[in-house]
Parts: structure tokens; C-alpha cells; sequence
């Protein structure tokens, strides 16, 4: 598989292509390995997240000359799109432990939480 860049049309690298076998045996092992990673503590979980954000500013100007050749797009514009996904991912870092609380929920407190709106949108 050709990465040729749309700009030019210069073939920046040729790839070898997954066949169908292969992406199911990918998509199986990242389903399998899911529920450890879901079973991470938080705090955990975070702080890998921080580290890849660490190597995205680290690498930002080696993956904004990759995203300018790959896509085509002017270099300022891939520095700006990894500022961007960089504030992303402070924005859920922020508020990610948050929104994570443990909180009991079942298909009761579901069910009691739909009457509670009902009677209070009714009154």
C-alpha cells in the first residue's frame, strides 16, 4: 500500500497492507485486552494518557511534517491540529476522574430516575 503525499504526488513510503485475517486478529486482542485495562485504577489510566501527551508535544514537530506530507496540508495548519488535540486531551484529563466516579447503577435506579423526570416534567 502506497502513502503518497496529494500535494505532490510523491510516494512517501510503501506499506504493506493488513489482509482481513489480520485486522479481526487485531480488533480480537484489543477487545480481549480491554477489560484489564478497564480494570486499571484511574489514576493509572490517567497517567498513560499524560505520557502519551508528553510524546505528542515531544514529537510535535516530527508528527507535523509526517500529518503535512501524509495529508498534504500546509505545516502551520498540522502544528495547529496537534496544539489542538493536545488541548483535547488536557480538557479530558482535567475532568476525566471526575466523570469517572464510582457510582451504583442498575436497571432500578435507572427505572426510579425515569419516573422521578416524568413526574417532575409533568408537574
Amino acid at each position: 500500500m502506497k502513502i503518497i503525499n496529494p500535494a505532490t504526488g510523491t510516494t512517501l513510503a510503501d506499506v504493506a497492507a493488513d489482509s482481513a485475517k489480520a485486522v479481526r486478529a487485531k480488533y480480537a486482542r484489543a477487545r480481549a485486552a480491554q477489560p484489564a485495562w478497564a480494570a486499571k485504577p484511574v489514576a493509572r489510566r490517567l497517567a498513560a494518557i499524560r505520557r502519551f501527551r508528553e510524546i505528542l508535544a515531544d514529537r510535535q514537530p516530527e508528527l507535523a511534517r509526517t500529518l503535512s506530507l501524509e495529508v498534504g496540508k500546509p505545516i502551520r495548519q498540522s502544528r495547529n491540529e496537534l496544539t489542538g488535540l493536545a488541548g483535547r486531551i488536557d480538557f479530558f484529563l482535567e475532568h476525566t476522574a471526575r466523570c469517572c466516579a464510582t457510582s451504583a447503577c442498575s436497571s432500578t435506579n435507572r427505572a426510579s430516575s425515569r419516573s422521578a423526570s416524568a413526574t417532575t416534567r409533568s408537574a
